[in-house]
């Protein structure tokens, strides 16, 4: 005969519930971070290679940086090694005589360690691409121009993230500009006491 107790009708104890040991943070959209860009050395002439198909010009940028606002990098170095290649004739996806930018590019905090041989992502470093496609070319003489950076996925303080921005040079030639807009992808957050 079943009791009619109330304790015998109470639900299983929520201790007793299966409960996920992982949940899932929301992601973060459109966080735009930016800097100043200050003391802007570039080696122009630049390296040059005649090429059977055009010219390649390889360019050396370095400057300092100042967080403007909220930024994963407060204060630190950008640096840049860009290829601008200008073919001599059309090209299947390229025209003669536009230049074809294409180079990496790394924002380091001031306070970064050394790089270590085979560290795949260095805390206080950030690092991506940037491709573009001109009339002029950009690096040859101090003039104003945008250009677009791409931020693969990278790991940061603040778990991973991603975005697009715009690397601006001043026609002074000495100072910029740097805007990223990141995305931060959802993290994974173990609940207490199921580390692994």
């Amino acid at each position: 005969m079943l009791s009619s107790s109330p304790q015998s009708l109470s639900a299983t104890p929520a201790a007793s519930q299966p409960t996920s040991a992982i949940t899932i943070s929301p992601p973060s959209f459109g966080e735009e971070q930016a800097w100043t860009l200050s003391a802007i050395a570039i080696d122009r002439p630049g390296l040059v290679r005649p090429l059977a198909d055009g010219m390649s010009i390889t360019y050396a940028l370095h400057g300092a940086i100042q967080a403007t606002g909220s930024a994963s990098v407060k204060e630190g170095t950008f640096d840049l090694i860009v290829s601008a290649f200008q073919p001599s004739h059309d090209m299947p996806g390229q025209q003669a005589g536009r230049w074809y930018i294409r180079g990496d590019w790394s924002i380091t905090d001031a306070q970064a360690a050394p790089p270590v041989r085979g560290q795949r992502h260095r805390q206080g470093v950030m690092a991506g691409t940037l491709v573009s496609e001109v009339d002029e070319n950009p690096f040859a003489a101090p003039q104003s121009v945008a250009l677009p950076l791409h931020l693969p996925m990278t790991l940061t303080e603040a778990g991973w993230v991603q975005g697009k921005g715009t690397l601006t040079l001043a026609d002074t030639g000495d100072s910029g500009s740097i805007t990223l807009v990141v995305n931060r992808r959802g993290a994974a957050i173990r609940a207490p006491g199921t580390e692994p």
